[in-house]
C-alpha cells in the first residue's frame, strides 16, 4: 500500500478530481441475493480495495463497480480487522484500477479539514467536508470521530485530508445525534496480511455471529483463553453433545467465575452470567427474592467492568437485559413506578452503549425494544406517549440495525413488524418478501460452518 506523502493543503476541488477515480461501490451477495452495499476505494495500483468488514460479512460473492463504471469481482478478502471494522479485498489479476489513494497512518489532530467520498444510498462519488471534532482510542483502536456527514452506503468511504491523502475508513454515525459521525484511522488497514482462503467462524459468545476470519484468533490474556473454552465447550455440549442443559448451565457457570477470580473486570464473563441466570432456577429464586442482592452481585460488577472497558456491546446488552429483569420482577410486585424506573434506566444503558458503539446492530435492537417496554409502563401510570414519534425512532433503530447486519432474518422480522405497529402495511409486506428471500442464508451458513468444522461432509 503506497505510502502518504506530507504536502500543502490543496483546493476541495482539486482533492476530490484526483482522488474521487479510486472511489468504488462495493456489493456482497449470498446466492446472488444482496446482502449489503458500501464504498470502497483502491489504495495500490495492485488492486487492493479498502472497505468496511460489516459490508462484506457473510457474503458469498464480493463485486465492486469502478468509476469506469465496470463491474468486477472480487477474488479474495486479504486481511479483516473486525474490531477496526476495516476489511482489505482483492481485485483480480490483470485488473487495472482507474486510481488509487496514499494511505498517510498519521493520527488528524483536532479541528483538521477532511473530506469524504462515498456512496449514499448508492448516489455515487458524492462528496462531503467537515472537521475532526476528537480523536480516540481503545484497546488498540484508533477512531477519528468528525463532522463530515455519512449515512447508508457511506461504509467504507475514504477519509482524506487537505493533502488527498487517506487518514480513515468512515465506518458510522452515532444514531440521535446530529453531526456525530466515526471513521477508523487507516492504519488498521496497513498491518499484516494473508492470503489463505477465508470462511464463516463462530464468534466467541453465546450466540453465532458469522463474519469473514483472515487471522488466527488472538486473546488478551489467560481469562480471554478460558472463557473462550468454557463457552465453546457449552455450546458443544448443548448442539452437538445432548448434554444435560442443566449440568451444562452449572458448569458454564463455574467456569465464568474462574474467569472472573482472574480478571474481575472481564465484561463478557460477567455479561454471561446475568444471562445464564434464567437457567439456573435456584438462584434465579434467590435473586428473585432479593432484587437489590441481584443489583448488587450481578448488576453493578458488570457496570463497574464496563466503565474500564466500555467498547463491548455484549456487555452493555446484558446489563440492559438485567434492568429490563427488575423492571418486570416490579411489575410482577404491582411496583409500576418502580417498573417505569428500571426500564428507564434500561434505555438509558443502552444509549451509553451506543455513544461508545455505534455500529452494534445488537444494541439498537435491544434499544427498540427497551425503548417500546418503558412508554408502556409508563403509560401504566398514567403518562401521555406520543405513539407515532415513539414507533418512528424505534423504526429508525431497527433500520440501522438491519443495515449493518443485513443477513440477520429476526432483525428483519422485527423491522417488518414495527412498520405494520406503524400503519405500513406495504412496507412491512417489502420486509417479509426480502426474509422470504434471504430466509434460507442463516441454514447455508450454519451448514457451511458445520463442514469446515468437520461436523458435516
Amino acid at each position: 500500500m503506497a505510502a502518504g506523502c506530507e504536502r500543502g493543503p490543496d483546493p476541495v476541488p482539486v482533492v476530490i478530481e484526483r482522488t474521487a477515480p479510486a472511489v468504488v461501490l462495493v456489493h456482497s451477495y449470498v446466492d446472488d441475493v444482496l446482502l449489503a452495499s458500501g464504498t470502497g476505494f483502491f489504495t495500490e495500483a495492485g488492486g487492493r480495495i479498502v472497505t468496511n468488514e460489516h459490508v462484506i460479512a457473510g457474503a458469498e460473492t464480493i463485486q465492486i463497480v469502478d468509476a469506469n463504471g465496470d463491474t468486477v469481482p472480487i477474488a479474495g478478502v486479504t486481511a479483516i480487522d473486525a474490531r477496526a471494522d476495516v476489511a482489505v479485498l482483492l481485485a483480480p489479476d490483470g485488473y487495472r484500477p482507474p486510481a488509487a489513494l496514499e494511505a498517510w497512518p498519521r493520527m488528524p489532530v483536532v479541528g483538521e479539514e477532511v473530506i469524504v467520498i462515498g456512496n449514499p444510498s448508492g448516489l455515487e462519488r458524492s462528496v462531503s467536508t467537515g472537521i475532526i471534532s476528537a480523536v480516540r482510542e481503545d484497546r488498540g483502536v484508533r477512531l477519528l470521530q468528525m463532522t463530515a456527514p455519512i449515512s447508508a452506503g457511506s461504509s467504507g468511504s475514504p477519509v482524506l485530508d487537505r493533502a488527498g491523502n487517506v487518514i480513515g475508513v468512515a465506518t458510522s454515525r452515532l444514531p440521535g445525534a446530529d453531526g456525530v459521525y466515526f471513521a477508523s484511522a487507516i492504519a488498521h488497514a496497513l498491518g499484516p496480511r494473508r492470503g489463505d482462503p477465508v470462511r464463516p467462524h463462530p464468534h466467541s459468545g453465546l450466540h453465532f455471529l458469522w463474519t469473514w476470519d483472515g487471522y488466527a484468533p488472538t486473546w488478551r490474556d489467560r481469562a480471554d483463553s478460558l472463557y473462550v473454552n468454557a463457552v465453546r465447550s457449552y455450546i458443544d455440549g448443548l448442539f452437538f453433545e445432548d448434554a444435560d442443559a442443566d449440568s451444562a448451565s452449572q458448569a458454564l457457570r463455574s467456569e465464568l467465575h474462574e474467569v472472573i477470580e482472574i480478571d474481575s473486570h472481564h465484561v463478557r464473563a460477567r455479561a454471561s452470567l446475568v444471562w445464564l441466570l434464567p437457567d439456573l432456577p435456584d438462584t434465579f429464586h434467590v435473586f428473585r427474592a432479593d432484587t437489590s442482592r441481584y443489583r448488587r452481585e450481578l448488576l453493578d460488577p458488570l457496570e463497574r467492568a464496563l466503565e474500564e472497558h466500555p467498547y463491548e456491546p455484549y456487555g452493555w446488552q446484558h446489563l440492559a437485559a438485567g434492568m429490563r429483569q427488575l423492571a418486570m420482577w416490579a411489575e410482577w410486585d404491582g411496583d409500576w413506578l418502580g417498573a417505569v424506573i428500571h426500564g428507564r434506566a434500561a434505555v438509558d444503558v443502552l444509549r451509553r452503549g451506543l455513544a461508545a458503539n455505534p455500529t452494534a446492530p445488537e444494541l439498537l435492537s435491544e434499544l427498540a425494544s427497551a425503548h417500546a417496554s418503558m412508554l408502556e409502563q409508563e403509560e401504566r401510570i398514567g403518562r401521555r406517549v406520543d405513539w407515532p414519534k415513539a414507533l418512528a425512532a424505534q423504526y429508525a433503530w431497527l433500520e440501522r440495525a438491519v443495515a449493518l447486519r443485513p443477513a440477520d432474518v429476526s432483525l428483519r422480522a422485527d423491522l417488518a413488524s414495527k412498520a405494520l405497529d406503524m400503519g405500513k402495511a406495504d412496507v412491512a409486506l417489502q420486509h417479509y418478501e426480502s426474509i422470504r428471500r434471504i430466509g434460507r442464508l442463516e441454514v447455508n451458513m450454519l451448514r457451511w460452518w458445520m463442514r469446515s468444522e468437520g461436523v458435516l461432509q
